[in-house]
């Protein structure tokens, strides 16, 4: 409302607005890799499916092993490490998203 010299007027202003930011629930995957550090086997499990390739990066660089992959709901998925020497790697899971993990063989 705005006063003038005894002259009153008033003004209606709507506003509208959306509650959707446009953010998507973006539920990421959860996973787990353990024995670290291990000299045998290096088992993974997500919390939701994973399809996608799986490689072993040494440290300089170079790819040590690799596989199409694809586990379920807490499934768990055994990779057989025993053959590499000792030194750190890279588990990488290349699905949807690229992740990336270090570990230890002993």
């Amino acid at each position: 409302m705005v006063t003038n010299n005894s002259c009153k007027t008033t003004d209606t202003v709507r506003i509208t607005f959306d509650p959707c930011t446009g953010i998507q629930n973006n539920k990421e995957n959860k996973i787990i890799y353990y024995p670290n550090p291990t000299n045998d086997f290096l088992n993974i499990s997500t919390d939701s499916e994973f399809s996608g390739s799986m490689s072993i990066v040494n440290s300089i660089g170079w790819i040590v092993k690799s596989d199409i992959v694809s586990f379920g709901n807490l499934d768990i998925f055994k990779v057989d490490v025993s053959s590499l020497k000792e030194g750190l790697y890279y588990l990488i899971l290349r699905g949807e998203t690229i992740k990336s993990f270090k570990f230890i063989i002993y």
